[in-house]
């Protein structure tokens, strides 16, 4: 393991993350090619998870789930970043999704590294119910700034 921990103990630990994420045991003798696209998600949680970091970064984390697993492996995301202060570097086309998941939103013109807005929210993940979600959408998409950059790249 990469903390220099026994194996026994490293197994235990992604285990225990693997179960929390909603495997189940019998899932743990199981070869890749018998894995679902939802199982797999969920061993690449637990296994990014198990060293403990301080930063994890997410590409697209949720884009193949179905609805009702994406929902459940967000609410497990983000009680592990408040059980142990993980800080996420989130990367995603979805913006309710970020909005239900981020502290902070940058949102980014199609040539990487330009920012077009920055956006900041102060109401715990928790508390972001569908209303709080679709209401901050629609703030994001009637922004002027944010107007004017899409129908500049849509008159491209």
């Amino acid at each position: 393991m990469a903390k220099k921990e026994r194996k026994e103990d490293g197994i235990k630990k992604a285990q225990e993350i693997a179960l929390k994420f909603g495997l189940e045991e019998e899932d743990f003798e199981k070869f890749p090619k018998d894995l679902s696209g939802g199982m797999k998600q969920r061993v690449s949680f637990a296994r990014a998870l198990v060293t403990k970091p301080s930063l994890l970064f997410l590409d697209e984390p949720f884009s193949a789930l179905d609805i009702g697993l994406k929902k459940e492996l967000q609410s497990h995301l983000v009680d592990e970043v408040k059980s142990s202060g993980l800080t996420i570097l989130f990367i995603t086309h979805d913006i309710m999704e970020a909005i239900r998941l981020s502290d902070k939103i940058l949102l980014l013109k199609a040539d990487p590294g330009h920012i077009i807005k920055e956006f900041k929210f102060d109401t715990c993940q928790l508390k972001r119910d569908d209303e709080f979600v679709y209401s901050e959408t629609a703030k994001i998409l009637s922004d002027r700034t944010i107007i004017e950059t899409f129908e500049l790249v849509e008159l491209r």
